[in-house]
């Protein structure tokens, strides 16, 4: 008996990534309407008057089409893989890090009033991907895969260092000089997505591995 080839780690499958299109397609549309990306970026004093999906939508919105291409680039690559993974994960992870990063960016930044792009959703995906990636070498007894894995997770903290440091981007230009670094967002995207990657929630369980952690979760509330 073989395993079904439509399954992957977390309940996924091997269709095609809908959602990562959808997200895609979403931003492009955004960007292509203007006064769209100003009416759903993350706004403080929007969100104070009960505006409260900017939280989300904040991500869709880009303040150029240099900056969309650069986050799109990286979101398409990485939401392919890990949706294609396991649906399940990636879902996850790209909720909790758009809430997550939306909160940092409130209470790290109070002095910018506005915030748009995928980049910090990005850094997560790279986490989530990087990490699967290094159990799955784990799991062969692969040395040269956990190597690999130490060597993309430095690269991503020497590009953090030089955001902080430089105060400029790696990837996306700023011609206009509309754009402030916020490297804090990349730095906690990426943690969630690690966390995502290594979260064993019984929403990131397939049903035989749902059934055997259900004694397990609930002596954990009684």
């Amino acid at each position: 008996m073989t395993s079904s080839p439509t399954k992957r780690d977390g309940g996924g499958d091997t269709g095609l990534p809908v959602i990562s299109v959808a997200v895609v397609v979403a931003a492009v549309l955004v960007q292509a309407c203007p006064g769209l990306p100003a009416a759903l970026q993350f706004e403080r004093s929007a969100i104070g008057q009960g505006q409260w999906w900017r939280v989300l939508t904040g991500h869709l919105a880009h303040w150029s089409w240099g900056h969309l291409f650069w986050d799109l680039a990286g979101f398409a690559i990485l939401g392919f893989l890990c949706e294609r993974r396991s649906r399940r994960r990636f879902t996850v992870c790209l909720f909790v890090s758009s809430v997550c990063i939306s909160a940092v960016f409130h209470l790290w930044h109070p002095e910018l009033a506005a915030y748009r792009g995928l980049s910090g959703v990005d850094s997560a995906l790279f986490g989530l991907a990087l990490t699967a990636f290094w159990r799955e070498a784990r799991r062969r007894g692969d040395s040269l895969g956990q190597w690999l894995f130490g060597a993309g997770a430095l690269l991503f903290c020497a590009k953090i260092a030089y955001e902080i440091g430089a105060r400029d981007f790696v990837f996306a230009s700023d011609p206009d000089g509309r754009m402030t670094p916020v490297p804090v967002v990349h730095a906690v995207g990426f943690l969630i997505g690690i966390a995502c990657a290594l979260g064993a929630s019984p929403c990131a369980l397939g049903g035989e591995e749902r059934e055997k952690a259900a004694p397990l979760i609930l002596c954990k509330f009684h």
